[in-house]
């Protein structure tokens, strides 16, 4: 089934441009969809919307 989300390798951390690990993942149910809560190593945190 194709996406529209980047392979999770592609993801990088808009701080210092390592990878990001997902830590958590949260059904919205207003968008019907999950979202992603993702941790760098830097300790920067970002979520998809």
């Amino acid at each position: 089934m194709p996406t529209d989300d980047p392979p999770k390798s592609q993801l990088r951390c808009p701080k210092c441009n390592r990878p990001l690990r997902v830590i958590e993942k949260v059904w919205d149910p207003k968008k019907k969809a999950h979202t992603c809560i993702y941790k760098c190593a830097c300790g920067e945190v970002v979520w998809d919307d």
